[in-house]
């Protein structure tokens, strides 16, 4: 089934660079330009895994000035709409996107700070089934 996925994001920058971002789902990539605060739309079939491929963070992107973070290169999963219904990402359990970095450690989160791709494995085809299932897992029933 066809579903859209538009996915809001927000973004911090060190020296006026942002993180890189690109979507792959499908056999489809998207390179998607960053800023402040963005958003993407896509139409794919499910079910499907949507990667979230993350580069241009180096190890000095955090700025720290007397003990605070002053800036930070990430890149924010805000929200996401599915064929029109939208949900906040605090409605969504971590769980849901399995981040792996580039030295190979899993974080379940969407709030992305280091080089590496997120997965959003979405194992339906009909995406209500699938939020249906999320609930389940933020609910532990």
């Amino acid at each position: 089934m066809i579903t859209n996925f538009k996915f809001n994001f927000s973004a911090g920058q060190v020296c006026d660079e942002y993180m890189s971002l690109e979507l792959t789902a499908n056999d489809q990539v998207w390179k998607i330009e960053t800023k402040d605060i963005f958003c993407f739309s896509i139409d794919i079939s499910l079910p499907a895994v949507i990667e979230f491929g993350l580069g241009n963070r180096q190890d000095n992107d955090t700025i720290i000035d007397n003990g605070e973070i002053v800036a930070d290169k990430f890149i924010r999963l805000d929200s996401l709409e599915i064929d029109g219904f939208f949900i906040e990402s605090w409605q969504l359990p971590e769980e849901l996107f399995c981040f792996e970095t580039d030295q190979l450690t899993k974080i379940f989160s969407y709030y992305w700070s280091r080089n590496g791709v997120a997965k959003l494995i979405i194992d339906k085809d009909d995406a209500a089934l699938w939020l249906l299932d999320c609930t389940k897992i933020i609910t532990n029933k």
